[in-house]
């Protein structure tokens, strides 16, 4: 049986490493599976299955930022192509994650592309430019319904697969009130004041609520002025990293403001613990499980708010909803269409 080799090359956590590693845990379980560290300061450790091989690649620490990085695959890919001709065999398939990986993953190696953003991001004339650059992968991997629908239509890409991003929590329905509490957690590349925003509204409005808040040390340095000066502080609750499994749960709306992803893996976890959402339109969301952001009359999302927190039963619906929404992301589900897609790709490596 093929082994499985998933390279890691977001030097950030964002939804696409969280879900790579996810999945990756799930798999190990059936298939033999490594993963490929771009960089040496990833905590990926801990979170990840004591059955999965960690193979760092280390990268100078000034090469992070993702221009940089890409300046340096192009300047050291041979290098980085034999490191992983040594780690892998024609036999193997090799899953990233970004589109960069495409540099330095050997000919004659299984490349899939596993793709997170949605159809806008991908079908940009900036995306097309940067894929012209680089090594076509054998297969791609979406998350995005609408865009693997419209790649069929123009008869591109069809022999790609759909598949959903998984939760990585255990689903749990709670239809208690937290007293109008709403959560927020940071995810690299948001618009992190538009939440603040937000709360200064709901506080303008008269809404009684709790806003539990998480982002790093150098985002809370920047919001700590807005707090004060707007009188958020006994408002705001400003959770550290060890209370992040309590965030979906002790909360009766959660707020995500990611634009990039077609389903948001943030928005995956809320809804598989019955939270709804206060975010922007995307594939996950949907009538009765999600308050869209406005933000050309921004009052309209206050109000819609103010009406949820004003109206119990109806948020206690729209908390069912959101929960109905999860079973498309529940792991045995996501782990057996991953298990199919990898029988047919070891077929393909057998014909070849």
């Amino acid at each position: 049986m093929k082994k499985i080799y998933w390279i890691v090359n977001q030097l950030n956590i964002d939804d696409a490493s969280i879900s790579a590693i996810e999945i990756a845990n799930r798999l190990v379980q059936y298939r033999s599976v490594s993963i490929i560290v771009l960089g040496s300061n990833l905590n990926v450790d801990s979170n990840v299955s004591g059955k999965i091989d960690i193979i760092y690649l280390d990268i100078d620490k000034k090469n992070y930022e993702l221009d940089n990085l890409s300046s340096y695959f192009k300047t050291n890919k041979k290098e980085l192509k034999e490191r992983i001709s040594e780690l892998t065999t024609k036999n193997d398939i090799i899953i990233s994650t970004s589109f960069l990986s495409s540099y330095i993953v050997p000919k004659g190696r299984r490349f899939l592309y596993y793709y997170l953003g949605n159809k806008e991001a991908f079908l940009s004339f900036k995306e097309k430019q940067k894929r012209k650059k680089h090594r076509v992968p054998d297969n791609f991997i979406f998350t995005s319904e609408k865009l693997k629908e419209s790649l069929d239509k123009k008869k591109k890409y069809r022999g790609s697969y759909q598949i959903f991003p998984c939760s990585t929590l255990y689903p749990l329905l709670d239809l208690n009130s937290y007293n109008n509490a709403i959560s927020y957690v940071y995810s690299n590349g948001d618009d992190y004041l538009l939440p603040i925003n937000l709360a200064i509204k709901l506080k303008e409005n008269g809404i009684n609520y709790k806003f539990n808040y998480y982002a790093n040390d150098e985002i809370l340095k920047k919001i700590n002025g807005i707090i004060v000066e707007n009188g958020l502080n006994k408002i705001i609750n400003r959770i550290n990293e060890y209370e992040l499994s309590n965030v979906f749960r002790q909360c009766d709306l959660f707020i995500s403001v990611d634009k990039k992803n077609s389903i948001p893996l943030l928005v995956v976890e809320a809804f598989s613990q019955g939270k709804p959402i206060i975010g922007f339109n995307n594939e996950a969301t949907g009538e009765g499980n999600s308050i869209i952001i406005d933000l050309k009359n921004i009052n309209n999302t206050i109000s819609e708010v103010k009406e949820l927190f004003v109206k119990q039963k109806r948020l206690e619906k729209f908390k069912q909803n959101a929960f109905n929404s999860a079973f498309r992301y529940s792991k045995d589900m996501i782990v057996a269409k991953w298990l199919d897609i990898l029988e047919i790709e070891d077929n393909l490596i057998h014909k070849e």
